[in-house]
């Protein structure tokens, strides 16, 4: 393989990131990626607007019913069943997909020899799996597709014939789709471990004195507010829970003080105008996904949080983060929704990350607010955070987004 520099883009060579507004994972995986694009390279967004997938997904993620059969049809027979269905309906489908594609590519006055679409949604890599020979022919442009897996969980949607490369955070997730691919006859892939993509502004050291004020906040024993991030998923869900946790925690103790990250629409405006009224709140809202995640960002790279509240989804892998790094507050998860976030926990189980730098909270509100209380007044946080904390290369490095296209490109120029 030639030696190629990172940082010197070929001007024939366009990378675009591809997401949709299903939730915000995908959209932090997205920005993640988009933070670490090496020097020279300025990857282009491309949007799906698919309206109907994230009403579909807020339903299956908060109605009980609905959230019981997403879980029974991610598993077994039944999983084959809908993979099947929903794989054949995508990779006819697409219409739309393609000619947004069509557009973004042909707006460039360069001249542009190869696209590299990343995907880091699999209802979006089979569409453009389906359209990309289609693709190629229309617009005299190869199209390299790169899968990027935002959970640790191998579902079998996740395998994408056609696709150039899929990269996975684990071994584990590695060999299950190896092997559900060959028992299915499809196609072979590359697939490749890189540990999960974390956006890099999230893992830069904390000073000194940002360092002081973590161990502070965690020390019962003076009198220092006790920043807790309180990130509000895509579906918003569990905002009840989330309510009660916190008006216990601050009943008990006026330390504790929750910053709350919420896109502002329909299904949040209630628990808003709520939290506008709570003195122990401060509320970071927009109407918009990107600003939601933007804004998420600047908060935990200007203020030193020493906990966070979060369901175990894309947020469960921040515990990659050490704790003397602007990421690397202690993670309280909610209750999973969904096969993925069990997978996920899973993931920190296997790499000793769950209950050393995360934890379950109890289904119980109350119960979570008084688990919570104890573990600081007990100064179990404290220990855990001083702790020092050892990374594998593969998979529980924080270093996954620069991992991503120090691993891509190299291999991308090499079939130029």
């Amino acid at each position: 393989m030639p030696i190629v520099s990172l940082n010197q883009a070929d001007s024939t060579v366009e990378v675009i990131l591809a997401y949709t507004s299903t939730g915000l994972g995908h959209l932090r995986v997205t920005n993640a990626l988009f933070e670490a694009a090496p020097k020279g390279y300025l990857p282009r967004l491309l949007k799906t607007k698919d309206a109907g997938a994230s009403s579909l997904h807020r339903f299956t993620s908060i109605h009980p019913l609905a959230r019981s059969f997403l879980e029974w049809s991610q598993n077994g027979a039944p999983e084959e069943f809908f993979t099947r269905v929903y794989r054949f309906s995508l990779r006819r489908g697409g219409a739309q997909l393609k000619e947004e594609l069509k557009t973004l590519l042909e707006q460039e006055f360069k001249v542009v020899k190869t696209a590299v679409v990343v995907a880091t949604h699999f209802g979006l890599a089979h569409e453009i799996a389906g359209a990309k020979a289609e693709l190629e022919h229309e617009l005299g442009v190869k199209i390299v597709l790169v899968v990027c897996v935002t959970d640790d969980s191998p579902q079998k949607l996740w395998y994408v014939e056609g696709a150039d490369y899929i990269y996975v955070p684990s071994e584990q997730t590695k060999q299950t789709l190896l092997s559900y691919g060959t028992s299915a006859g499809f196609a072979p892939v590359e697939i490749e471990v890189i540990s999960y993509p974390v956006n890099p502004r999230l893992t830069k050291k904390l000073t000194e004195q940002e360092w002081s004020d973590r161990l502070q906040q965690l020390d019962p024993a003076i009198s220092e507010r006790i920043h807790i991030s309180v990130p509000i998923s895509g579906a918003a869900v569990d905002l009840e829970y989330l309510d009660e946790v916190m008006t216990n925690l601050a009943r008990r103790d006026p330390r504790f003080h929750f910053y709350i990250v919420c896109r502002e629409n329909m299904y949040t405006a209630d628990f808003i105008k709520r939290m506008g009224r709570r003195a122990h709140v401060s509320l970071i809202t927009s109407k918009h996904d990107r600003e939601i995640v933007r804004f998420y960002t600047e908060l935990l790279s200007t203020t030193v949080f020493s906990l966070e509240i979060t369901k175990p989804s894309e947020q469960a892998f921040k515990a990659l983060i050490t704790p003397k790094r602007k990421g690397g507050m202690t993670l309280l998860f909610s209750k999973p929704v969904g096969r993925q976030e069990y997978d996920n926990l899973s993931f920190l189980k296997r790499h000793s990350l769950l209950g050393t730098r995360s934890f379950m909270l109890p289904d119980s509100a109350a119960k979570a607010a008084q688990m919570i209380m104890h573990m600081y007044t007990d100064k179990v946080f404290l220990q855990m955070t001083k702790r020092k904390y050892r990374t594998k290369a593969n998979e529980t490095s924080f270093l996954g987004a620069k991992q991503f296209w120090k691993k891509l490109l190299p291999r991308v120029f090499a079939k130029i």
